[in-house]
């Protein structure tokens, strides 16, 4: 029940073996690296030679990065992804990977240039092709055909034996028609590229015509050329879609492999720069779980072909001295932690570590943080149909395929044993679905068979009968707190009793002294209540316990001094005042702490008095025809819905307080800190 022990592990390994060792370290998920020191990582910077190396594995860094984002982009235009992470078969990244990933980009932005230069042309060809279309039969001057918004069209003469030169120069820029005579070409092309038309024009001898006044419209080869022009296009793209098809088919296995082969760099890379190393060996500290310790010493040494060094310590053997009666739970609180639970256990692992991590070597508190939630919440939550609901969520949530509650799975055990406890004592109580009939005849049977006398109900909570049961019932919830706190106490005696700290085990007011005075005060209360009365072993019962606790100050103080701590001087008059402060302080802990159990019981009673008002309303309803029927239904339905969601969120917020304020206080007086073991990320 306590924390998992751990070891501490000192690796030396040869440069050469260091990737295969730090991918074993990550794929056992069992190793927790102890980073070196700034102190630890001077001498190797510092070093010419390994600063020179130092500097190139910054250059070798900054070379992976940029060929990610290569291989990133030759993605990105092929549409393709890269996927994420890398397999067990991956090798690390080269500089020849790092080249193959420009030249790859290379191939992929000449394409994508090509796509959009075709693309580019065939949007002008079919907007030329459009507006062209739209002013052919229109009466337009020819003249007036260069105010388009679109097309620029030049008619003229030139010299026909530049006229295959002419054709080369324009080609993919502009249309070009010769007329039947032989002796007139007619220029089309975008506005964009009038300029380039014109230079080749002019190049060519080009003198324009000139037209009758009566010459209109557009010349039926232009739009003819056009669309002839448009289709090629169209093909074109079409032939580079395909190649780009074609093409991340041949890339994808490789841009794949070379992105899995720089992710591993990038990993290995981070993390070998929290390494002291020297040229040719490394030093690797960490911790891991001693259960888990033998296997993974036996994977390093077949990575290695046993060309690595292992030491193994104990956390009790590396601490160094303690700093006065807290160095040690200082020390404790450097080791990880790592809580084994079971699955009920773990569902509730989360509310313990909202709150903060167990010190290493302390008890784990979370089997009884999920024994007594489910008690609290049972106990202020009871009925059977309720918690039938509740108990069928957690079926529903332990079984669905939803990713997005898959992710919530884990506190299915949370629920179903919330469910079950709340059927428990719904059953005690009488209650189903807000009705207070229906268990009538299970509760006298029961009873029956118990006591001899048939009841409506086995526990009273409503003072319908009697206003002594429901204080039997308060009596009973302070009972629970009792039980709650005195393991908090018991908790808290055997931390501290741990990590040496004996004389806050023994005199501190959760320790045995509080502990006792706390077990004996509850023994005259129920001696009290049940009719007797206080007896003269109560005067050193509780008098022991206060004493201890009146000089648990300046037995602090001497502890600290004989542990080599600074020598404080205290008065008589501090003693006492301090020690009466700590004894009123104490009491008052206690008591408070006992009293807020109260709150259980209050909860419990609420959720009576709403059960209770909802079978009220419905028996309001009188009838027996259909809609009575239903009336009752509807009302049972919002009823029981808003007792579900909104006392169920409040009994909830109250169990976790009960925990966090009297239970959690006992014994949490640091803070660990979780194992986070290595991962390649």
């Amino acid at each position: 029940m306590s924390t998992v022990r751990m070891k501490k592990l000192e690796l030396a390994v040869l440069i050469s073996d260091l990737d295969s060792v730090i991918r074993c370290l990550a794929d056992s998920g069992s190793f927790e690296l102890i980073p070196a020191s700034a102190d630890e990582l001077a001498p190797q910077q510092s070093n010419s030679r390994q600063g020179e190396a130092g500097q190139s594995e910054t250059a070798n860094k900054r070379t992976s990065e940029e060929a990610l984002a290569s291989i990133a982009r030759s993605a990105a235009i092929l549409g393709m992804e890269t996927g994420e992470g890398w397999s067990a078969d991956t090798h690390r990244a080269t500089a020849d990977d790092c080249m193959a990933a420009a030249s790859l980009e290379q191939r992929c932005q000449a394409l994508q240039s090509r796509l959009q230069e075709a693309t580019k042309n065939l949007e002008e060809l079919q907007l030329s092709l459009r507006e062209a279309r739209m002013f052919a039969g229109l009466n337009m001057p020819f003249e007036k055909l260069n105010e388009l918004s679109f097309l620029s069209v030049r008619m003229g003469r030139i010299d026909m034996n530049r006229l295959e030169q002419l054709r080369q120069e324009i080609q993919g820029r502009a249309l070009l028609v010769v007329e039947p005579s032989g002796d007139t070409i007619l220029a089309v092309a975008p506005r964009r590229a009038r300029f380039l038309v014109d230079t080749a024009l002019s190049s060519a001898g080009y003198i324009p015509v000139q037209l009758k006044s009566d010459f209109r419209g557009i010349p039926d080869q232009v739009i003819q050329g056009l669309a002839q022009a448009t289709e090629a296009a169209q093909a074109e793209l079409a032939d580079i879609q395909m190649e780009k098809t074609a093409l991340a088919k041949e890339l994808g296995p490789t841009l794949r492999s070379l992105a899995a082969s720089l992710r591993l760099d990038r990993a290995l890379t981070a993390i070998e720069a929290r390494i002291r190393r020297t040229n040719w060996t490394a030093r690797i500290e960490g911790w891991v779980p001693a259960n888990m310790e033998a296997a993974l010493i036996a994977e390093l040494r077949a990575r290695t072909s046993s060309r690595i060094l292992v030491r193994s310590s104990d956390p009790e053997s590396v601490r160094g001295a303690r700093d006065e009666h807290e160095g040690e739970a200082v020390e404790r609180a450097s080791i990880p932690v790592l809580l084994q639970q079971g699955r009920l256990a773990s569902s509730f692992s989360s509310l313990v570590l909202s709150y903060g991590v167990p010190v290493y070597g302390s008890i784990d508190p979370t089997p009884f943080v999920a024994f007594f939630f489910v008690l609290l919440f049972s106990i202020m939550f009871g009925d059977v149909g309720q918690g039938a609901l509740i108990l069928l969520a957690g079926l529903l949530l332990r079984t669905t395929r939803s990713p997005k509650l898959q992710q919530y799975a884990k506190f299915s055990p949370a629920l179903l044993a919330c469910g079950a406890g709340s059927i428990v004592f719904g059953l005690l109580d009488g209650t189903m679905f807000a009705n207070e009939e229906l268990l009538i005849p299970w509760s006298r049977a029961v009873t029956q068979a118990v006591w001899g006398v048939p009841r409506d109900r086995i526990l009273q909570i409503m003072p319908q009968e009697s206003i002594g049961a429901m204080f039997l019932f308060f009596a009973f919830t302070l009972g629970v707190g009792f039980c709650i706190n005195l393991v908090g106490i018991i908790i808290n005696v055997v931390n501290q009793w741990r990590m040496g700290l004996w004389e806050d085990a023994v005199f501190a007011k959760t320790g045995l002294a509080g502990g006792a005075l706390l077990v004996w005060s509850a023994g005259i209360a129920v001696r009290v209540g049940s009719g007797g009365r206080l007896a003269w072993i109560d005067l050193p019962g509780l008098g022991i316990p206060l004493a201890a606790i009146l000089v648990a100050e300046p037995i602090r103080e001497m502890v600290k001094e004989r542990r080599g701590g600074h020598h404080v001087h205290v008065s008589a008059i501090d003693i006492i005042v301090g020690g009466l402060v700590e004894l009123i302080e104490t009491i008052a802990y206690h008591l408070s702490n006992s009293m807020s159990f109260l709150r259980v019981g209050a909860f419990a009673l609420s959720h009576a008095v709403l059960s209770f008002v909802v079978f009220t309303m419905a028996g309001l309803v009188r009838g027996n025809g259909v809609g009575s029927f239903l009336g009752r239904l509807v009302i049972y339905v919002i009823g029981n819905a808003v007792i579900l969601v909104l006392e169920g969120l409040i009994v909830v917020i109250q169990a976790i307080r009960l925990q966090y304020y009297e239970f959690f206080s006992k014994f949490f007086t640091g803070s660990g800190r979780p194992f986070r073991p290595l991962r390649l990320e």
